[in-house]
């Protein structure tokens, strides 16, 4: 999720069980318990590569058949292979994105079976979806400043140079696409969020968890989200958004509210809008003043989030709420 290139009133965990007498939290586990946790978490984000690995296999095969159908010879240049690959990522995107969200969907069914909560689905407020909006707005204007401050960097050390001029080649790549916009859209803005958003705040966080305190859970999932990344400077960026989103999702309940965010996110970000307006100065303009308008606005919302939830002692809060590792009947 690059910047936009030139990029109940509580407060208590409604839906998480009460700690036991002993005032120990369920789901403070053992270290073994934490590693298992660990495991199978990078084991479902290893899923993820594997998708996309295939698909680019899986597109550059046809893209082979299709170049001995048209010329008839079966001598093939694997460079221009390689390079059309390269630079149609965004139907790639869409391509490992759609076997994602189908293998998470078994996953979430699978590891789900038996457990009340896991990966939550509930249909978010209206209220919390605007107010998620504003986070998302927020949370592009600090990566911008990040963005900003990493450039300078950049241009005054060594290190961080190399790892700018690299980033400047994995966002042209990337989001510069022969395809067109349209597979920007259906590809970077629609299914890789759900897909990442199914894994990351989804299937990671559930299983993260079951076994720590749920904060800390939030924060070791942004963790893994930022170094999945696998570029020094996306990676240092994307933190702070992929710690965001887990807490909206722990404040709402509801996995639709990080999806919709990281839609925004990388609808913005990735240069779609930009696209869709026709490079418009003062739109461009008015994104950025917005984006760094709304990290304290998005902040009060994220708050907000987490104070406007149902309020103690309502028959909702009554209701009894079995642990997430407790098996139903």
């Amino acid at each position: 999720m690059p910047p936009t290139g030139s990029m109940d009133g509580s407060g208590g965990f409604r839906y998480l069980p009460d700690p036991p007498t002993g005032g120990r939290h369920p789901r403070v586990s053992s270290a073994r318990g934490v590693f298992s946790a660990l495991g199978l978490s990078l084991l479902f984000i290893l899923v993820y590569y594997i998708a996309q690995t295939f698909a680019q296999l899986a597109y550059a095969l046809i893209l082979m058949v299709g170049d001995v159908m048209l010329s008839g010879d079966l001598q093939i240049d694997i460079w221009s292979v390689l390079e059309r690959v390269e630079s149609r990522y965004t139907i790639i995107a869409s391509i490992y994105a759609l076997m994602l969200i189908g293998a998470y969907a078994v996953i979430i069914r699978a590891r789900g079976r038996g457990r009340t909560t896991y990966v939550r689905m509930a249909r978010p407020a209206p209220a919390q979806v605007w107010a998620a909006l504003a986070v998302s707005l927020g949370m592009l204007g600090t990566a911008n400043l990040a963005y900003v401050g990493l450039d300078w960097l950049g241009r005054h050390t060594r290190v961080f140079g190399d790892w700018m001029a690299d980033y400047e080649k994995v966002v042209e790549s990337a989001f510069t696409s022969e395809a067109g916009v349209g597979w920007l859209i259906l590809g970077v803005c629609v299914l890789v969020p759900i897909a990442e958003e199914l894994l990351f705040r989804g299937i990671v966080q559930a299983e993260l968890s079951a076994v720590m305190h749920p904060w800390l859970a939030v924060l070791v999932q942004a963790l893994l989200f930022s170094l999945f990344h696998m570029q020094a400077v996306q990676s240092m960026y994307v933190f702070l958004p992929g710690f965001v989103m887990g807490a909206a999702y722990l404040a709402t309940g509801s996995i639709l509210v990080p999806i919709l965010m990281h839609m925004l996110f990388n609808f913005i970000g990735s240069g779609a809008l930009e696209t869709l307006t026709g490079g418009s100065e003062a739109v461009g303009q008015a994104l950025y003043a917005a984006q760094y308008g709304f990290i304290l606005v998005g902040a009060l919302c994220l708050v907000w989030m987490f104070k406007s939830r149902a309020r103690p002692g309502s028959a909702e809060d009554r209701k009894p709420i079995p642990s997430e590792n407790e098996v139903s009947p």
